[in-house]
């Protein structure tokens, strides 16, 4: 009866011991879900740069017929290239032109706001119109 007993203990220690190891491992899948997920999407890009690798390679085979079937090219110089005689830009003497024009209109806008926004009585007939209506009661000492 010992010897069962003894037997039935090492079998629950081994079964302890294989708990333990699936508890390791279940407890580590996490881990190894996201390294699966993360070789999946390398994989992919790889797969991706494979096919484009070998689509630039097809092209580059197919110039290379091309150019093979075609020969060699004769280019013939019809002109050669001159410089400008003016710069492309800036353009000074339009810069300059449009500069004066803004000065000119900036003037008369500033002239014309300060004159608008003048009060002072300059005649007679404005002081009697401005004070018309505040001293109709008064009269000028004969």
């Amino acid at each position: 009866m010992n010897a069962a007993i003894s037997r039935e203990r090492n079998r629950i220690a081994g079964l302890e011991k294989r708990q333990a190891e699936i508890d390791r491992l279940i407890a580590g899948a996490p881990l190894v879900a996201t390294q699966l997920a993360e070789l999946s999407r390398d994989s992919e890009m790889l797969k991706a740069k494979v096919t484009q690798l070998v689509s630039k390679k097809a092209e580059a085979e197919i110039t290379a017929d091309l150019e093979q079937k075609s020969g060699p090219s004769s280019f013939r110089v019809l002109e050669s290239a001159q410089p400008p005689a003016t710069p492309a830009s800036p353009n000074r003497q339009q810069a300059l032109l449009l500069s004066l024009l803004g000065a000119l209109a900036l003037g008369i806008a500033i002239t014309m706001s300060q004159e608008l926004s003048d009060r002072s009585l300059r005649s007679e007939s404005e002081v009697g119109s401005a004070l018309g209506a505040a001293g109709a009661g008064l009269r000028a000492p004969s």
